[in-house]
């Protein structure tokens, strides 16, 4: 966690964290875990982690949608996107084309 330019917290995420998609509405963090198959939530408030969430192969991509709440993440090896709601639950599960990735989008 880094306020400013300054390092106030070493959080571990799992396994070759990929992107970073932050919520302002709660303050919560979601990290895409590639090797993990994972999304872990930490609380920017309290640096700790809250949730971790198993979603598809290899997510790499991770997006906050503000009109709806909920969190998009692109599963590369599953060739979908994960639907993850305030509860911190995957509420669907998205078949999409092959590989997606957010590539910026975020």
């Amino acid at each position: 966690m880094i306020d400013g330019t300054t390092v106030i917290a070493t959080i571990p995420v799992g396994a070759w964290p990929e992107e970073v998609a932050y919520d302002p509405s709660n303050g919560y963090l979601y990290v895409a875990n590639w090797y993990s198959d994972t999304v872990l939530v930490i609380n920017g408030a309290t640096n700790t982690v809250i949730a971790n969430i198993p979603v598809g192969t290899n997510p790499v991509g991770v997006a906050y949608d503000p009109s709806n709440g909920y969190i998009y993440v692109t599963d590369s090896g599953s060739d979908s996107v994960s639907v993850i709601n305030g509860a911190n639950t995957v509420i669907a599960n998205i078949t999409v084309g092959s590989g997606p990735s957010m590539g910026g989008c975020i």
